[in-house]
């Protein structure tokens, strides 16, 4: 098992990142902890990943029907992408601060202060058939598993042996 992590200071190198023709296999998002996990595999060479994003801010998906191993399901590329965190998170700030002064009479305090802003970045990815995954998070962390990790791992149980 090969673990890579990337964040603000290493994002860069989420563009060295190969996973071409690999069929996403589990998608999963936990709201409260902000963190998402998705599995890869290319079971045709016997590679399995698992990338883990931390403290998620967006996800954006277009009208996708991820199903194991269909042609929509397949990532043709991931990289680091060059959407304008910044600006997305002061609206997404601005949108949230409206809505609480009309609920409540209270000062509101932004979440995210510049340098926290400065620390987060986007991933995308490309699917085989046109569409793409935009992810604004802290942290990625890249898990490159063995078969015999992803079959131990609970999460993967639809591998096939």
């Amino acid at each position: 098992m090969k673990i890579n992590e990337f964040d603000y200071k290493n994002k860069e190198k989420i563009n060295k990142i190969y996973l071409h023709d690999t069929c996403i296999n589990r998608f999963d998002i936990h709201i409260q902890d902000r963190e998402i996990y998705i599995g890869l595999d290319e079971k045709l060479y016997g590679r399995f990943y698992e990338l883990s994003f931390k403290n998620v801010v967006k996800l954006e998906m277009y009208n996708l029907n991820l199903w194991y191993g269909g042609y929509t399901g397949t990532v043709l590329d991931i990289h680091l992408s060059n959407y304008d965190v910044k600006e997305y998170i002061h609206n997404m700030e601005k949108e949230e601060k409206e809505k609480f002064e009309k609920l409540n009479p209270y000062n509101y305090e932004f979440q995210y202060n510049e340098e926290k802003i400065n620390k987060m970045f986007a991933v995308e990815f490309m699917l085989k058939n046109g569409d793409k995954i935009t992810i604004i998070c802290e942290g990625l962390i890249f898990t490159n598993l063995s078969r015999e990790d992803a079959e131990r791992d609970d999460s993967n149980k639809n591998l096939e042996n």
